[in-house]
């Protein structure tokens, strides 16, 4: 019995000392292991933070080379149609990239001595490769950083300022346009982008023409030779103080995230040309590009093909995570206009320019221009402070709300009450009005806008020190008489207008300024002139859709690089 018990505990002892000897070996194994992917780890996180040094090496030497620019060209050159990094970017000694073309690799350590670009802030197992791309108004910036084996790319696709990837930096920015009749042909002329997103669009169907007179034109000089001056031409002289606003390249494009356009005649003196000036393209009115999420560009005076294979038209450009398509129609905000407290105005006895309009079931109380007592008059706020005031003898109103927090802005709601221009009526200062109102994301109340008369700054200074943003939940009418403040041979209206409804835009009124709305209508040969700084506007106003409104804090002037997306690999 002695030997068997002797002989289990050798056993017993045998096996402990297996058990053992797996445990430690599987202990040495699995530390190893854990250091070295923890090792990986280390090695990929210093590999991403040495592309993120590339990025932010590439960001810095676009800005200063933005800011140059800027400086040079002075706050009112308008947007960089091309920005002035186009050809190349300098990094700072001897370190330049093309675009376009293949990636510069900066190496870590001391200099290697043989005219290889370094960073000494990394050791010489580091390194990372620069390039960029350019796609009309947006930067594609791309770094590869490497840590010994580890490798991490990042790729950042920005634009400067807002650019035409924003909602205040088109003539027309609708989710669908109707044309008037017989589609846009002779209906309808742009000065400035349009942009038509995603939504029940008509051209779904049937193709978006601009034929005819109609056309989106680059330069208020509108379509010809460049000897004759257009109506809008003619207005500007009047609308803007500053001449450099009369002639600006206003950068015009053409976005359609769902249809066909045709562009009509593609001769010299057609505004719905493609290309820009240095493009074999001599006229300045050309529109600088066509952007289709789908579709098809056709041409009445050049093949199909060829105009499809043009450098300009782009057809579903997507960079990256970032889709110039994804715009959405900007929104007014649950609590609109609660966010205004301080200028209310919704009672005739403290607003005289209240009153009941129309008869039977066209009735409605709208704040009204002129007043109806024909006589000077002003306008409080239902706590009793003084927002407007109206002269009747030069038929001028003026916004003398007080600032709020060094605001300069009136912004006023009229939450309950329609608006409505009657005559030819001026305007001093700036101002935000809302009409409407809405309770947790229901409207409470649609109010409509209409304009039947001239609505233009008093001094010719609009966008200067005087500009008018007209925000409505409900309908927009701009249908403007001949009678009263018609500049040149048409009548103007000079005003930022959002609908979240209909835009109707009737007879020959010119509009200087963005039309955003839901579906924009368009009859019997109306304007829209846009103007470059109508989105530092949009800005300062902080309306729905500008980079204030998104809550991104960026003031989109021209040397701001804004981020649209970023991709880590």
């Amino acid at each position: 019995m002695k030997r068997n018990e002797n002989g289990f505990v050798l056993i017993t002892v045998l096996l402990i000392s297996i058990v053992l000897t797996l445990l430690i070996f599987g202990a040495s194994l699995t530390s190893m292991l854990d250091r070295q992917v923890a090792s990986s780890q280390r090695r990929g996180t210093e590999a991403y933070y040495v592309a993120k040094a590339g990025i932010e090496r590439l960001k810095a030497a676009v800005l200063v080379t933005l800011a140059e620019a800027y400086e040079e060209q002075g706050p009112e050159a308008g947007t960089f149609c091309t920005l002035p990094i186009a050809d190349e970017l300098v990094l700072g000694g001897d370190l330049r990239l093309i675009p376009g073309e293949a990636a510069v690799t900066v190496v870590g350590g001391p200099s290697p001595g043989d005219g290889t670009p370094h960073d000494p802030l990394f050791d010489d197992t580091q390194n990372y490769s620069l390039s960029y791309s350019l796609n009309d108004d947006r930067i594609v910036l791309r770094s590869v950083g490497r840590s010994g084996p580890s490798q991490s790319t990042i790729q950042l696709v920005a634009t400067v300022g807002s650019g035409p990837t924003g909602v205040w930096d088109n003539a027309i920015y609708t989710e669908r346009i109707t044309p008037g009749a017989g589609s846009l042909a002779g209906t309808v002329s742009a000065y400035g982008s349009v942009h038509i997103i995603e939504g029940n669009i008509n051209v779904d169907e049937e193709s978006l023409e601009l034929a005819g007179r109609a056309g989106i034109y680059n330069r208020y000089s509108g379509s010809g030779d460049g000897n004759a001056q257009t109506n809008v031409e003619a207005e500007a002289q009047n609308v803007f103080a500053d001449a450099a606003d009369r002639a600006q390249d206003l950068c015009a494009r053409v976005k359609i995230k769902r249809g066909n356009l045709e562009i009509g005649q593609t001769n010299e003196g057609a505004g719905s040309r493609i290309g820009a000036p240095g493009e074999g393209v001599p006229n300045p009115n050309a529109i600088h590009g066509i952007y289709l999420g789908e579709g098809s560009v056709t041409s009445k005076g050049t093949p199909i093909d060829d105009v499809q294979a043009h450098a300009n038209v782009h057809v579903r450009n997507e960079l990256g995570s970032y889709d110039p398509f994804e715009n959405v129609m900007p929104s007014l905000p649950d609590d609109y206009p609660d966010l205004v407290k301080d200028y209310i105005v919704d009672d005739p006895v403290n607003c005289p320019w209240i009153r009941l309009s129309g008869s039977g079931s066209d009735s409605s109380i709208a704040l009204t221009l002129p007043p109806a007592s024909g006589m000077s008059t002003d306008c409080f706020s239902s706590d009793g402070t003084l927002v407007m005031t109206w002269d009747a003898t030069s038929s001028t109103v003026a916004f003398v709300a007080p600032p709020r927090g060094g605001d300069e802005i009136a912004t006023i709601a009229v939450p309950d009450h329609d608006f409505r221009v009657l005559s030819g009526v001026y305007y001093r200062g700036e101002a935000e009005m809302q009409f409407g109102s809405r309770i947790g994301g229901t409207d409470v109340n649609t109010s409509k806008v209409s304009v039947r008369g001239s609505f233009v700054p008093r001094d010719g200074d609009y966008l200067d020190t005087s500009s008018l943003g007209l925000l409505t939940n409900g309908n927009v009418l701009l249908d403007v008489s001949t009678s009263g403040l018609a500049y040149g041979n048409d009548p103007v209206v000079a005003a930022l207008i959002m609908s979240e409804g209909r835009v109707d835009v009737e007879k020959q009124v010119a509009i200087f300024g963005s039309l955003v709305g839901s579906e924009v209508t368009t009859k019997a040969v109306p304007s829209v002139a846009y103007n470059n700084r109508v989105a530092r506007v949009a800005e300062r106003m902080c309306l729905p859709g500008s980079f204030c409104a998104m809550g991104t804090g960026v003031d989109p002037n021209q040397g701001v690089f804004v981020n649209l997306s970023e991709e880590r690999r």
